[in-house]
C-alpha cells in the first residue's frame, strides 16, 4: 500500500483474509480502510491529471474490493461524469454529418443528470468545441459541410447564440455553374462565369480556385489538339487537321478560332467582301492562300485595290497574321505616289516588283497604306518572314528567278519578272525564293531575304539572308504584313 502497487496489495489482502480469522480487527477495520485510501488517492491523482476515465476506473476497481464504500464511489460517479463530459466535447471536436447521430447520442449521455449552471458550463464546452471545428472544416475549403454541420448542430442547441451567430463562409453558387459549362465543353462561356464568381465571392475562394485549375487544365489540352491541327495544316495533311480540330472542338465547342478552322470543313471557304470592296482577312482564311482568289483578302486603298494578302496560322499557336501574297509592286507603289504618297512613279511592268528604292521610301508606303485603311501594316519581321515563307519548305525550286550559269554565261536569272511568274509555297505566297530579295526589320536590324535573281539558283532558299543598309538597289523590294479582321 505504501508503494502504491493497488494490485499487490490486492493480492496480499486476499491471502491474509483466508489466513486470517473473519473478525481479525486487521482484517476487518486496518485493512480496509488503508485499501480505500489507497484506491482513493489513486483515483484522485489520475483526475488530477486529465484522465477522469483511468480515475473513474480506479474507484471501481477499489469498489469491487470494497463494495459500497462511500467515498470510492462518489468518486466513480464524479469521474464517471466527468469522462463522459470530456468524451462528449472530443466528439464534438472531430464531428463529421457521417457521425453527427453517434456525437448527439454522446452529448446526451454525458448532459444526464446535470442542472442548472453545471449544465449551462457543459453545454458551452461542446457548443465551443463545435464551433472549433466547422471553422477547421470551413479552413479547408469545404464550405457545404461546414455548413450543413452547422445546421445540424443548432438543431441540438438551437437558441445557442455563438452558433446562430456563426459566420461561415457559403459555397460558391458560381462553381457548380463552371464545371456544368466545362462538362458541356463550353470553356468560354466557363471562363466567364469563372470571372463573374471571382468577382462576386472573390478571387481566393476556394470553390473558384479548384474550378480554375481545372478550367486551365481542359484549355490547354484543347489548345494542344489545336496546336496539332495548325501542325497539320502546314503539312497539308487535311484528314488529320481536322482530327486534330474534332479533338479540339470536343473539349473546348465555342472557342471561335476553333469555329473558323472548321467552318473550312463545313462550308465554303472565302474572303467576305465589305461594302467598299474590300475583303476581310479573317482566322478562317489561315492556310488557305494557295487555293485562289477566293482565299485572298486585300484593303481597298484610294478606290482601288491593295495589296493581295493571303492569311497565316499564328507562331507557335498565336494569332494568324496576313502577308502579301505577292512582292509590293510597281503599281501598287505608283499608286501611291499618284495619290499624295509625294514621289514620282516608277518606270517599268507594273506587275514586276519594286525594286530601286530605300526604305525610307517603303516605309512610307507602308505608313499610306496604314492611314488611308485604317488598318496597321508593316514589315514582317525576321522571325515572321521565315515563318510565312517557309511554309514547311525550304523554297528550293528550279522555276525560282534565280541566276544560272552555262558556259561562262547567264541562261536564268537575267532580270526581274513578274511576281505572279514564280512558284508559291503551301501557304499561297508567291516568288518568296529569287526574284527580288525582301527587306525584313527586327528592332532596328534591316536583311534581306531569300535571294534575288542574281544569286545562285544553288544559294537560292528560304534561309538566303544578308545584312542590309536600306539603300535603294534593283534586287531589293519587300511584302507588308497586317493583323487579321
Amino acid at each position: 500500500i505504501s508503494a502504491g502497487e493497488a494490485q499487490a496489495a490486492v493480492n496480499e489482502f486476499n491471502r491474509l483474509r483466508r489466513d486470517l480469522a473473519a473478525d481479525d480487527p486487521f482484517i476487518r477495520n486496518e485493512a480496509p480502510t488503508a485499501m480505500a485510501a489507497l484506491y482513493v488517492r489513486l483515483a484522485t491523482e489520475a483526475g488530477e491529471n486529465n484522465n477522469p476515465q483511468a480515475a473513474a476506473q480506479m474507484a471501481e476497481a477499489g469498489l469491487q474490493v470494497l463494495p459500497g464504500h462511500p467515498e470510492l464511489t462518489n468518486l466513480q460517479t464524479r469521474f464517471r461524469r466527468v469522462a463522459a463530459q470530456a468524451a462528449a466535447r472530443n466528439a464534438a471536436g472531430s464531428v463529421t454529418q457521417q457521425n453527427f447521430a453517434a456525437f448527439q447520442r454522446t452529448y446526451a449521455d454525458a448532459r444526464q443528470g446535470l442542472t442548472g449552471a453545471e449544465a449551462n458550463q457543459f453545454d458551452t464546452s461542446v457548443v465551443n468545441a463545435l464551433v472549433t471545428r466547422l471553422t477547421e472544416i470551413e479552413r479547408g475549403g469545404n464550405f457545404s459541410a461546414a455548413n450543413e454541420l452547422r445546421r445540424s448542430a443548432l438543431q441540438v442547441f438551437p437558441n445557442n447564440q455563438r452558433l446562430t451567430q456563426l459566420q461561415l463562409r457559403q459555397p460558391s453558387q458560381f462553381a457548380a455553374r463552371v464545371n456544368a459549362e466545362i462538362a458541356g465543353a463550353r470553356l468560354t462561356a466557363a471562363e466567364a462565369l469563372l470571372v463573374e464568381g471571382r468577382r462576386v465571392d472573390g478571387a481566393d475562394h476556394p470553390d473558384l480556385r479548384s474550378v480554375g485549375t481545372q478550367l486551365e487544365g481542359r484549355k490547354a489540352d484543347a489548345m494542344g489538339h489545336y496546336r496539332n491541327a495548325l501542325a497539320e495544316q502546314q503539312r497539308g495533311n487535311r484528314a488529320a487537321q481536322q482530327q486534330a480540330l474534332q479533338q479540339a472542338v470536343a473539349i473546348w465547342s465555342d472557342n471561335e478560332q476553333f469555329q473558323e478552322m472548321q467552318r473550312i470543313f463545313t462550308g465554303t471557304v472565302g474572303a467576305q467582301r465589305a461594302d467598299d470592296g474590300s475583303r476581310a482577312c479573317t482566322a478562317n482564311l489561315a492556310g488557305l492562300g494557295a487555293r485562289g482568289a477566293r482565299a485572298a483578302c486585300f484593303n481597298m486603298v484610294a478606290g482601288e485595290r491593295g495589296p493581295q494578302l493571303v492569311v497565316v496560322a499564328g507562331m507557335g499557336g498565336g494569332a494568324p497574321i496576313a502577308v502579301s501574297k505577292y512582292e509590293i509592286t510597281i503599281g501598287d507603289y505608283n499608286h501611291f505616289c499618284r495619290n499624295g504618297g509625294g514621289c514620282q512613279p516608277i518606270a517599268g511592268d507594273d506587275a514586276h516588283p519594286v525594286t530601286g528604292i530605300t526604305i525610307q521610301n517603303a516605309d512610307a508606303y507602308i505608313a499610306w497604306l496604314t492611314q488611308t485603311t485604317g488598318t496597321q501594316y508593316r514589315l514582317p519581321s525576321d522571325a515572321e518572314w521565315l515563318y510565312a515563307a517557309g511554309a514547311g519548305s525550304d523554297g528550293r525550286s528550279p522555276d525560282n528567278n534565280c541566276r544560272v550559269m552555262q558556259g561562262g554565261s547567264a541562261i536564268k536569272g537575267l532580270a526581274l519578272t513578274r511576281v505572279t511568274a514564280g512558284p508559291s509555297n503551301a501557304w499561297g505566297l508567291a516568288n518568296v525564293v529569287g526574284n527580288a530579295q525582301e527587306w525584313t526589320r527586327t528592332g532596328g536590324t534591316l536583311q534581306a531575304r531569300g535571294g534575288s535573281f542574281q544569286d545562285p539558283l544553288s544559294n537560292c532558299e528560304v534561309g538566303l539572308v544578308k545584312p542590309h543598309s536600306g539603300a535603294a538597289d534593283d534586287a531589293t523590294g519587300f511584302r507588308v504584313m497586317r493583323g487579321i479582321d
